[in-house]
């Protein structure tokens, strides 16, 4: 086989693996922290809060641009956001067509107790699990945080 050949079945290996891997990790590991009776999912509540939390206030299209969703889908997340005043709408300074999005107090309140039961919740998945194992689950994440950007571009 040449490299060529070992390349392609390697992508496709991982095509398929990805196609398997990430709705289980969602479904065993995210999905069950997901409790909030809003229409809009919980995970991409917290998104959009931790890139303003991150990033700083930012525009809707900032924000779509980095979640890679429609700017109508976001507007929509960002309404659900507001009325539970977990963020503010404000316009642009320097142009009044942008509309800028800041995190709340009770938006950063809301974040850090969702990102304290979401490690509560991966505390307790992981915890039958041996040091080494951890470790490997530690060094696939930090991998997989490294090169997904580049896949992003």
């Amino acid at each position: 086989m040449t490299s060529q050949e070992t390349r392609e079945t390697r992508i496709a290996e991982i095509s398929d693996d990805m196609l398997l891997t990430i709705p289980t990790l969602y479904r065993r590991m995210v999905k069950p922290t997901n409790k909030s009776e809003n229409r809009f999912s919980y995970t991409h509540r917290i998104w959009v809060l931790i890139i303003l939390k991150r990033k700083g206030p930012s525009s809707i299209i900032s924000i779509s641009d980095k979640i890679g969703y429609s700017k109508q889908n976001m507007t929509a997340i960002i309404d659900s956001l507001e009325k539970d005043k977990l963020l503010i709408r404000s316009k642009s300074e320097t142009d009044r067509r942008t509309t800028i999005i800041s995190i709340t107090d009770e938006g950063v309140n809301f974040l850090n107790e969702s990102k304290i039961k979401f490690r509560k919740t991966i505390s307790k998945k992981l915890e039958d699990l041996s040091d080494e194992e951890i470790e490997d689950i530690h060094n696939s994440v930090l991998t997989l945080h490294r090169l997904l950007p580049k896949l992003l571009v």
